[in-house]
């Protein structure tokens, strides 16, 4: 859709209303498609909507993080920034200056979540303030130590070690624990504490990304 280039000053003093008719037309069908890029239109389009309210919002984004547009006193912003691995945030601006990221992933990467306990099955996804969230199951056949490795998808990665972990067993016969220390960006180690066979763990990571 090409929207008419608005030329101000029509119509011109002293002109009448024939010289001046085809750019105060372009102006105002510029004006109506305009306002329809966003909003439901004057004629109620699309879906029969109210004329006004808005039907989608798109957003220029404002650069990388963190570049960000002025303070306007007593009025929130809402826009994008494109972070390092190319993923575009949503941050929300409050009236003083602080910016809050608002961004999670309706389709978290390879999504399935315990669904299939026969392979390890993990995902990611943003929580919001920025935070990212590892996720999967992880099957055990015998009473061991197993290290679990984040998945490869998983981008962007934890900035550090200092993450928080949880971990639940699907099905085991005694208590289980982490190893003490045993964390690392790409994945984290799971000590059986009584070496007593399960078969698997749901486990989630939370932290900060890189």
């Amino acid at each position: 859709m090409t929207i008419p280039t608005y030329v101000k000053g029509y119509p011109q003093d002293g002109s009448s209303l024939g010289s001046t008719k085809a750019q105060i037309r372009k102006n105002l069908d510029g004006t109506f498609l305009t306002l329809g890029v966003d909003h439901i239109n004057n004629n109620g389009q699309p879906g029969n909507g109210t004329p006004g309210y808005h039907n989608v919002i798109h957003f220029q984004d404002q650069g990388p993080l963190p570049t960000n547009p002025s303070t306007v006193a007593n009025v929130t912003q809402m826009y994008t920034n494109t972070d390092t691995h190319s993923i575009q945030q949503i941050i929300l601006k409050d009236t003083g200056g602080k910016k809050y990221q608002l961004t999670t992933m309706i389709d978290a990467f390879s999504s399935r979540f315990g669904d299939d306990l026969s392979s390890h099955v993990a995902g990611w996804t943003f929580l919001p303030g920025g935070l990212i969230m590892n996720y999967g199951f992880t099957p055990v056949s015998v009473a061991a130590s197993i290290t679990v490795d984040f998945p490869s998808l998983s981008l962007p990665n934890f900035s550090n070690v200092n993450y928080i972990i949880n971990v639940t067993p699907f099905s085991f016969a005694s208590r289980f624990s982490i190893t003490a220390g045993a964390t690392f960006v790409s994945g984290f180690t799971i000590t059986n504490s009584t070496n007593a066979p399960g078969t698997g763990y749901y486990w989630t990571a939370t932290g900060a990304p890189s």
